[in-house]
């Protein structure tokens, strides 16, 4: 006599547990539990800040008021926790070019 489709999915879900004992069942479906999790959020150091600043051409940013600014709020933007300090660092970069636009190209000393 053939399995009905619910004891096929059993035996099949037993098989794979005796066979992987690290996998979970969810759903009727075996699903191997040892995926990467998310990295966590690491904040900078001075030094990682200072590297990435002249990695990328920051020239105006300070980045002890940078790592200063965020560590007072907790590493917060807005109400959401941040997540990538180095793409904070270069919208900073943004809004301050937009925020106060270079007229002399002289004057700037990226170094």
């Amino acid at each position: 006599m053939n399995p009905t489709p619910v004891e096929h999915v059993l035996k099949s879900v037993e098989t794979e547990a005796q066979h992987n004992p690290t996998s979970t069942v969810q759903n009727n479906t075996v699903q191997q539990s040892n995926k990467s999790k998310p990295k966590k959020f690491m904040p900078p150091t001075l030094q990682e800040a200072e590297e990435y600043k002249k990695q990328k051409n920051l020239f105006s940013i300070d980045c002890q008021y940078f790592i200063n600014h965020y560590e007072g709020n907790g590493w917060m933007i807005g109400r959401n926790k941040m997540k990538s300090w180095t793409a904070t660092m270069s919208n900073w970069q943004s809004r301050h070019l937009k925020d106060n636009p270079i007229t002399d190209q002289k004057t700037i000393n990226p170094f």
